[in-house]
């Protein structure tokens, strides 16, 4: 196990000047003859075998057969401090002193042995054994020379000999690297097939017919032309922002629920899933993005958009009932924490909460460090969500609400006081009837400025007799008064301003900034030094400023932000453009995108993944131009044919010599399925539908608990959202097929289509399958699927209709492997 630096420096501030001064100092034989007679044997016995060279692992770090593995000691510090029997882990260990630090773990050593020890840390620890151990690790240093901690490199998009086939930049890099292996491309795709696979990657919903039409018609004068303005339609249409919303949600692990048992429902949380439409709908800047997640509260100008993009931070799973909530809130920020880093870096720190990183180069104090910034966060006593607004929109509706509560008293006092006039004219020079309700108690009470409980409840219970009494027993005068009063306060009740939008989000409580210590094994009972805000040593060209606090929070969020997005910094870019291009291209330039560490996949394009990092960072981190650029490079518009030569020196097309076809998502399929059959409900936002729904599939509510998912997502590998998911599984499942074919949904929805075909192409046989065949594959039949299909339509089995045939055609259209593939 790697020794964490935090323990390294504070075995040197803590036994340097010893380890130093013994050195110096010529041994005691006597003290020698005692270790060697006293301790060493017992050493040997009791504790080499999981604490020495010998050992097959080092547990905790510790070494005991060198003496400069002692004084260092482990990962719970120095295990000998000499002349210093208290401050020595060792002699508490073998003293069973605590009950997680016991050696021997099972058995306690005799009171004799102990007491050995103890005389022997007493003596100065003598110890005459040699050698060295190895130097800890650099952690920071180490990282650094990794390819995803580098500066972006400045590099040029690469000369080619082939000057036909590059449309843009990113095809020279690519053109580049297969010229460099003699691999040639396959042609282009036809032109329904390209338009199917724009529609459905950008705005995930098939081509109308018109559209493939008016397409085909543009592209046979400049295909070119026609492919480019196609793009840019679909960039500005609000379905695109339904479509790439969806592909985020997965990274930030968005549910509609909480999860564990009850799985109760995060309320306002589907304003987040809105938030995230409209951003990519208006083209937020990456960067700004970002930003307002993290920190949408303390950047200037922050509203209630701004604050809503925090829901970010309170995705995570959040036990109801957990038995220790100080572990669970822990565990909260853990999960913050980690899906921070897997979202936005690209990178597992969250691996290091309980050690330094067994495989990356984070300590454990990085992770805390990092941790600290997420700390002072807080559920401010909220339940149905916390209200959203701008400064000055927040402090006007306080005023508002502050000046109408004001008037409705004043009012309220004055109808109470106008009551108490007619009760105590009744009650004026006379005893009081029994069962009347103009007592004493009651005036007393109408008339208070600040009334007692029990005030509160005399007049709750006699309300109604007391307007019974007033009604009949007032003047006129008094009636009109009293009138007036009561018109003003339903006036006033009308003038409420209105509610503020409630957003599912932590803020921060001014001046309430808990300190961040180290835990022991993650384990906030066993706390160790605190440490201060910061980011990770291998991150950090150079150490950033502190954060400043501002008026309402710490600052540290809005201070995180700006380092990842600020200049030199490079992994934020290179993340987010390798999810988009994984998501166009089917595999990533980095095929692990939620892991660009030491032990992820390489790039297989470094060049031009910095490429398109720098370009991306320099055009103002839009979104919709760099993936203009990639659906509009040669590369993107490639047939899927495949190619003998071209697969035995790529054989994972990594080289991109042809498209690569893959499934749907599952969102992506039923949607697709509702818009040939004309039933998709094209309304848009607000609380998550139920799987009855015939709305888009990114509205449907999403649950944690499997149990409540719409099985068409389910078993199409929809992502776990207790977790960041950067890249979906895709399995192949009988279920599948059985739910596709049997299932009510795709049952019920073939009903329509047929009902659909059979109204716009008439009864002929013909026309149906070739209006089928355009709407659910965007292309007309060929003649060997006409034949087989108009014969299939003219069979007559026993109790089966014309309208059940067809539908039972567009059955198997929609579980054909074009329709659930983008080619």
């Amino acid at each position: 196990m790697p020794r964490p630096i935090r323990y390294f420096l504070m075995v040197l501030a803590h036994c340097s000047m010893g380890i130093s001064s013994l050195r110096a100092a010529e041994p005691d034989p006597q003290g020698i003859a005692y270790f060697e007679k006293k301790i060493r044997p017992v050493l040997v016995q009791q504790c080499y075998a999981c604490h020495s060279e010998e050992a097959k692992k080092i547990k905790g770090g510790l070494r005991v057969d060198l003496r400069e593995g002692l004084l260092r000691g482990g990962e719970s510090g120095p295990a000998v401090v000499p002349g210093q029997v208290k401050d020595s882990l060792l002699i508490q260990a073998i003293q069973h002193a605590k009950a997680d630090l016991k050696m021997p773990p099972k058995v306690k050593l005799p009171d004799a042995v102990i007491a050995d020890f103890v005389k022997w840390v007493e003596l100065g620890a003598p110890d005459p054994r040699g050698g060295r151990l190895a130097s800890p690790r650099n952690l920071a240093e180490e990282g650094r020379r990794h390819w995803a901690f580098q500066p972006l490199s400045r590099v040029a998009p690469p000369a080619v000999q082939d000057t036909v086939r590059p449309g843009n930049e990113i095809d020279r890099f690519l053109v580049a690297r297969r010229e460099a292996r003699r691999v040639r491309p396959v042609g282009n795709a036809s032109p329904p097939v390209l338009l199917r696979r724009l529609y459905l990657d950008l705005i995930g919903l098939p081509p109308t017919l018109a559209e493939v039409d008016a397409f085909e018609q543009a592209a046979g004068r400049d295909r070119q032309s026609a492919i480019t303005a196609v793009v840019d339609e679909l960039l500005t249409r609000p379905e695109y922002g339904e479509r790439w919303a969806r592909h985020w949600l997965d990274v930030v692990r968005y549910a509609d629920t909480n999860g564990f048992e009850g799985d109760g429902l995060k309320p306002n949380a589907w304003r987040y899933r809105d938030y995230v439409i409209d951003a990519f709908n208006r083209d937020k800047p990456f960067d700004r993005f970002l930003t307002e997640q993290l920190a949408g509260d303390e950047i200037d100008g922050a509203d209630a958009d701004s604050k809503i993009a925090l829901t970010f931070l309170r995705l995570g799973v959040y036990d109801v009932f957990a038995g220790d909530m100080e572990l669970h809130r822990y565990d909260q920020f853990d999960d913050v924490l980690s899906t921070v880093a897997q979202a936005f870096l690209g990178q597992t720190v969250g691996c290091a909460r309980c050690h330094d990183h067994k495989f990356e180069p984070f300590s454990q104090k990085d992770y805390y460090r990092l941790l600290a910034v997420f700390r002072p966060l807080m559920t401010l006593g909220e339940n149905n969500g916390l209200a959203v607004g701008s400064n000055r929109e927040l402090e006007e509706h306080r005023r508002k609400v502050a000046e109408l509560k004001a008037a409705q008293e004043t009012s309220s006092r004055k109808l109470d006081e106008g009551k108490a006039a007619v009760l105590e004219r009744l009650a004026r020079g006379q005893p009081v009837p029994e069962g009347k309700v103009y007592t004493e108690e009651v005036l007393a009470a109408l008339r208070a400025d600040q009334r007692s409980p029990v005030q509160n409840k005399l007049l709750a219970t006699l309300s109604k007799e007391i307007d019974a009494t007033v009604a009949s027993e007032a003047t006129q005068d008094e009636r009109k008064e009293l009138e007036q009063l009561r018109q003003r306060q339903a006036e006033m009740t009308q003038a409420k301003p209105p509610e503020l939008v409630l957003a599912h989000i932590w803020l921060e409580k001014p001046g309430t900034i808990p300190p961040t210590r180290l835990l022991k094994r993650g384990d906030p009972k066993q706390p160790l030094e605190e440490v201060s805000v910061g980011v990770p040593d291998v991150l950090a060209i150079e150490s950033p400023a502190p954060p400043q606090a501002l008026p309402h929070s710490s600052g540290r969020r809005l201070w995180l932000a700006r380092w990842m997005t600020g200049p030199g910094q490079a992994l934020v870019a290179r993340v987010f453009v390798n999810r988009l291009w994984q998501h166009h291209f089917g595999r990533g330039l980095v095929a692990t995108p939620n892991d660009f560490g030491l032990m992820g996949e390489r790039p297989t394009h470094p060049e031009l993944l910095d490429w398109l990092a720098a370009d991306f960072i320099a055009n103002g981190w839009k979104v919709k131009r760099l993936q203009r650029l990639m659906v509009l490079s040669r590369a993107y518009q490639l047939a899927a044919t495949p190619d003998p030569d071209a697969s035995m020196a790529d054989p994972d097309n990594l080289l991109l010599w042809r498209w690569r076809t893959r499934r749907l998502e599952a969102e992506t399929l039923r949607d697709a399925v509702l818009a040939v059959s004309g039933n998709l409900d094209s309304q848009r936002g607000g609380v998550g539908k139920d799987g009855k729904s015939s709305g888009r599939s990114v509205y449907l509510a999403v649950r944690r608990a499997r149990s409540g998912m719409v099985p068409e997502l389910d078993l199409l590998d929809s992502p776990d959202a207790n977790f960041s998911t950067g890249r979906r599984n895709v399995s192949i499942t009988p279920l599948q097929a059985l739910t596709w074919m049997n299932g009510g949904f795709a049952q019920h929805q073939s009903r329509v289509l047929a009902a659909r075909i059979a109204r716009e192409a008439g009864s002929d046989l013909d026309a149906q399958v070739s209006h089928a065949f355009r709407l659910v594959l965007a292309r007309p039949p060929r003649p060997e699927e006409r034949t087989a299909g108009k014969a299939y339509l003219a069979e007559r089995r026993s109790g089966v209709s014309a309208a059940q045939q067809l539908a039972a055609f567009c059955l198997v259209l929609i579980n054909t492997n074009e329709f659930a593939y983008l080619n």
